[in-house]
């Protein structure tokens, strides 16, 4: 058991329910509701990996295959999905409920064709920082209009770049394991793009 591990994924798995809450619950009507859908479906995918981290690190050890497949598939969805939200938000995009199913295909091929040429890790970075930098931008664009969704997206989008490229998954950080360091990171961002996108959802359906 790792028990640190356990406990830091916990924390994760519960940011991941109070975001999706947030954008399920705070979603107006019309094209804005699929957009929180959507995100909400990316980060449920980093939620169902979390919880099968939690359970690997209780003592699950034959999860671990299973745990590093979620994580990877994760990686290669929940944050292009979550930063196309916030671009389809901002712009205004018109895509339909079946726009992002068609979407999501889209990134699970990816995902698959990644994980046959044997290329995940670098795919992974890729896509991420993709979707990740989108939602920097849209919150920085959303500074003057929409000061606190544009401060929430842009404080998440930081907490992830910080995450991933900064502290990583191995090796310790001063008396901490970075992959604690990591989740929780991870758990503080995601607590602030559910309200970050649901507040730039609402003021998008105001007149300018």
């Amino acid at each position: 058991m790792q028990l640190a591990h356990a406990i830091s994924d916990s924390v994760l798995v519960l940011s991941t329910l109070t975001a999706i809450r947030s954008l399920i619950t705070g979603a107006p009507l019309g094209a804005g509701r699929h957009h929180l859908h959507a995100a909400a479906i990316g980060l449920s995918l980093m939620g169902l990996a979390a919880f099968v981290g939690v359970l690997r690190f209780a003592g699950a050890d034959a999860l671990l295959p299973l745990h590093s497949t979620l994580s990877a598939f994760a990686t290669g969805m929940t944050m292009p999905l979550l930063g196309l939200a916030a671009v389809a938000i901002a712009r205004p995009l018109a895509l339909t409920k079946r726009s992002w199913t068609r979407i999501m295909g889209l990134l699970a091929g990816l995902f698959a064709i990644a994980m046959l040429l044997d290329v995940l890790p670098t795919y992974g970075i890729g896509i991420g920082a993709l979707g990740t930098m989108s939602a920097l931008l849209v919150g920085l664009r959303s500074l003057g209009r929409a000061r606190r969704g544009g401060l929430l997206l842009t404080s998440g989008a930081i907490l992830v770049l910080v995450a991933g490229l900064g502290v990583g998954t191995d090796g310790e950080l001063g008396p901490f394991d970075r992959i604690d360091v990591f989740h929780y990171l991870l758990a503080l961002a995601n607590l602030a793009f559910g309200p970050a996108l649901v507040h730039l959802a609402r003021l998008a359906r105001r007149p300018s």
